[in-house]
C-alpha cells in the first residue's frame, strides 16, 4: 500500500495547474481510485475533488495539509512514497531538492504536457542540479515526448562541468476524456 502527495495546487474543473482538465481529470480519478494507494495528501481542500464524483470510501483517502509544517510532518517519517507533480518543469526540481535535503526515500514524478527546447533548457539544468535519484521519473505522454526529452537531457548534460544522471523517462499515455468538462464548450474538448 502506498501514499502519494499531489505536489501542486490545481483545479479539476478547468485548466488549473494539474494540466488540461480534459486529459487529467480521469488520471486524477485513477490515482485516487487505485486500490494500492491508501492515502492521497494534498494542499487543496478535499471538496475540490467533488467534481470527480468519487464514492465516499475513496474521498476518505484524501488528507489536506494546510501548512508547510504539516507537509514537513507528513514527509518526516517517510510516510509518502511518491510525489506527483503536475508537470516536469514547474516544481519537479524543487521536490527533488526537498526530498534530497530531507534525506527521504520518496520518488518524485512529473508529467509531460508540452515540449520546447528553448523554454525548457533552463528547467532541465535545474532538474539535473537538483540531483535526481534512480526512482525519479518524468511520465511521458507519447513516444515523441520521450524521444525529445532524452535528446534534451543528453544535450544539456554535454554542457555541464559535472555529471548528473537524468530522471527516468516512463511512457504513460493519458486517457482521452470523453465526458464534458464543466466550463468548456465543445470546441475545447476535441482531444488531449
Amino acid at each position: 500500500m502506498y501514499s502519494v502527495f499531489i505536489a501542486d495546487s490545481f483545479s479539476v474543473a478547468d485548466t488549473g495547474l494539474f494540466g488540461r482538465a480534459i486529459a487529467n481529470r480521469r488520471l486524477l480519478k485513477a490515482i485516487l481510485s487505485c486500490g494500492r494507494i491508501y492515502r492521497v495528501y494534498t494542499t487543496d481542500s478535499p471538496e475540490i475533488f467533488s467534481i470527480l464524483e468519487l464514492p465516499e470510501s475513496i474521498q476518505e483517502k484524501i488528507t489536506q495539509l494546510t501548512s508547510l509544517p504539516a507537509v514537513d510532518r507528513a514527509f518526516a517519517d517517510n510516510q509518502i512514497q511518491a510525489v506527483l507533480c503536475s508537470d516536469f518543469v514547474t516544481h519537479f526540481a524543487n521536490w527533488i531538492h526537498y526530498r534530497n535535503s530531507h534525506a527521504l526515500n520518496t520518488a518524485v514524478y512529473g508529467f509531460v504536457h508540452s515540449l520546447s527546447y528553448q523554454r525548457f533548457t533552463a528547467d532541465i539544468y535545474r532538474i539535473l542540479c537538483a540531483g535526481p535519484s534512480l526512482v525519479d521519473a518524468i511520465l511521458c505522454t507519447s513516444q515523441c515526448a520521450e524521444d525529445v526529452l532524452e535528446r534534451l537531457f543528453v544535450k544539456v548534460q554535454d554542457t555541464m562541468s559535472f555529471s548528473s544522471r537524468a530522471p527516468g523517462l516512463i511512457r504513460m499515455p493519458l486517457p482521452f476524456e470523453t465526458d464534458a468538462v464543466p466550463g468548456q464548450d465543445d470546441r475545447s474538448s476535441n482531444g488531449p
